[in-house]
């Protein structure tokens, strides 16, 4: 990502790359990213970012869109990031193993409590 430096929402990298992620722009490239898609944003989120990430790397790439009620799951493959639009049931990240949500968690208003959702995660294989 040349001259472009970006701040996501959420971003995972390895336990052993912990100690160099600080400061802008980072020395390590993350496992794992995650926006928050806002109307603002959207042609950002949805379009450049796809870009820059997949141009930096980044094995993948999570767009979270309230407005459409879809996760958009971008995964790297060799020539870009592979798509993958879920609206409900459990979304898996491919890279932090045990990692996931249930989509349909993410449209409810209010969010649901994690009182809620805590044994169901803990519980999961």
């Amino acid at each position: 990502m040349p001259n472009v430096v970006r701040e996501p929402d959420v971003f995972v990298v390895r336990p052993e790359d912990i100690p160099k992620a600080s400061g802008v722009p980072l020395e390590v490239i993350p496992l794992f990213v995650l926006e928050v898609v806002s109307h603002s944003t959207r042609a950002i989120d949805l379009g450049e970012k796809v870009q820059d990430y997949a141009e930096a790397g980044i094995p993948e790439y999570w767009a979270v869109d309230p407005e459409e009620k879809k996760v958009h799951l971008h995964l790297l493959e060799r020539k870009g990031y592979r798509v993958k639009k879920v609206s409900l049931g459990k979304v898996e990240s491919r890279v932090i193993p045990g990692f996931w949500v249930e989509a349909g968690w993410l449209w409810r208003k209010p969010l649901p409590p994690i009182s809620e959702l805590l044994p169901g995660l803990l519980t999961s294989p």
